[in-house]
């Protein structure tokens, strides 16, 4: 187990305490960790926690903030070679999902990545909640997937203080695996997908920190439980197009392994 919540990164303690894991050798993300806010990881075994088979809790590598499920039964399964042979956290669509409590991440100008995979059928119409910071649709920030016109499609979602604001990508089929990117301004949301990017949806985003959940929605009884693999969320300030270019170089083999 990790020791109390202090501030982390790549693998070296910053504030205290006797953390002593070192990062693994294949992680070329690591290079990139001083560009991030949060980071949880399924290729850094010393930031979770297996409970016969699933996970228990992830820790951020950046903070050491820790999401968790109790409930035995609504765990991700953690799966060594799930993601194309790497590993990953598999949710069921049924009830797993991990959640933590006043997250310490940004309310507005962020940036949320996700190296991904999306296993639900079309004919599935239930919108799917990968992650979600924040309180329900009007105080949260959300990614998604939802069905338009019988294809997988990929959706943020940024509260304006009392309704979602959804930004939905139709570039791109959002089955299979995917690198996403979310980006929330103080004027707008856009959401990419493989470097497939929209317009900047308008919106002021009036967000709170009261939940941060993978696999399910915000509202405080989760929901619209995710299907699917999640091999890294990452959490960064606003990238210049270098800086977001250095991301997609490491994240995108690792879709295409």
């Amino acid at each position: 187990m990790f020791p109390q919540r202090r501030s982390f990164r790549d693998g070296q303690l910053l504030a205290g305490g006797p953390f002593v894991h070192g990062k693994a050798a294949t992680d070329a993300l690591a290079a990139l960790s001083a560009d991030m806010l949060g980071r949880f990881s399924a290729i850094r075994p010393e930031s979770f926690t297996v409970e016969n088979g699933a996970v228990a809790e992830q820790r951020c590598l950046i903070t050491g903030y820790a999401i968790n499920q109790t409930t035995s039964g609504a765990r991700p399964l953690y799966t060594p070679a799930g993601f194309n042979g790497a590993p990953s956290f598999s949710y069921d669509g049924i009830d797993d999902c991990l959640v933590g409590v006043n997250h310490p991440y940004p309310l507005v100008s962020f940036e949320v990545w996700k190296l991904i995979s999306q296993g639900g059928a079309p004919a599935d119409t239930t919108q799917r909640y990968a992650i979600g910071m924040g309180t329900g649709s009007g105080q949260g920030a959300t990614i998604s997937r939802v069905v338009s016109a019988g294809v997988n499609r990929i959706r943020a979602t940024v509260g304006n203080g009392t309704a979602g604001v959804p930004a939905n990508n139709l570039g791109v089929d959002f089955s299979s695996r995917h690198v996403a990117r979310m980006i929330v301004s103080p004027t707008g949301v856009i959401q990419m997908i493989d470097g497939v990017t929209i317009a900047e949806v308008a919106v002021v985003p009036a967000l709170t920190n009261a939940r941060f959940r993978l696999g399910a929605f915000i509202n405080t009884l989760p929901g619209n439980f995710y299907i699917g693999h999640m091999a890294e969320t990452i959490i960064t300030p606003l990238l210049n197009p270098a800086k977001a270019a250095q991301f997609d170089a490491v994240l995108m083999p690792r879709r295409n392994l």
